[in-house]
């Protein structure tokens, strides 16, 4: 690797991004957790201070933060009936996408 830090965005603070997905990206050497974004602020919040090493920004609104964000990809961990539009929105904008719901 370069030394270039990789900036993730997560959309979505539940369960699954908490127990799994956020301590994760805090274990990977060259990931910045950039921004999370929750319907929720408080847990975007919460999230985004246990595991952003006071750096990560928090929001409630995707589309505020993919504007604002310059992000190298995004996990897309919403519930399966909302995955498919936040998914097609993040790609639309040009980033990589990870989700694992079907």
């Amino acid at each position: 690797m370069d030394g270039k830090r990789i900036r993730i965005g997560v959309i979505g603070a539940g369960g699954i991004a908490n127990s799994v997905h956020l301590p994760s990206l805090r274990d990977i050497e060259h990931v910045d957790l950039a921004a999370i974004c929750d319907l929720r602020l408080d847990k975007a919040q919460a999230a985004a201070q246990t595991f952003g090493a006071g750096r990560t920004r928090a929001y409630w609104d995707m589309y505020e933060m993919l504007d604002k964000e310059t992000l190298d990809g995004v996990l897309v961990l919403v519930e399966p009936d909302r995955l498919f539009r936040a998914a097609k929105d993040v790609m639309m904008k040009g980033l990589p996408v990870l989700m694992e719901k079907p």
